[in-house]
């Protein structure tokens, strides 16, 4: 049974300035992902082909107050020829004063 990918995303996230983030994406699909895009406020941050085909993660060194906001995880796998699967989850980061 061919279906488009199923993903879990990190829960909302609040952070202290300058702290490191990972955000993971987990990621359940058949066939295994093809390719993965991260998103900040719908403006993307990159777009790669799926390294590991179970879990994907983008990390921020020393958050800023500017990056406060709202990342999504993409990731598309090919059902056949003609169709793609695309699927996305997003999570609300909140970066707070020291």
């Amino acid at each position: 049974h061919l279906d488009k990918p199923k993903l879990i995303l990190n829960e909302n996230l609040t952070v202290i300035e300058n702290d490191q983030v990972r955000l993971r994406c987990l990621i359940d699909s058949n066939p295994k992902c093809s390719q993965i895009r991260w998103l900040f406020n719908q403006d993307e941050l990159s777009k790669r082909t799926c390294s590991n085909f179970y879990s994907e993660e983008y990390l921020i060194e020393n958050i800023t107050r500017l990056q406060s906001g709202l990342y999504t995880c993409e990731v598309w796998n090919q059902l056949n020829e003609h169709i793609q699967g695309i699927s996305s989850s997003s999570v609300e980061v909140r970066v707070q004063c020291k």
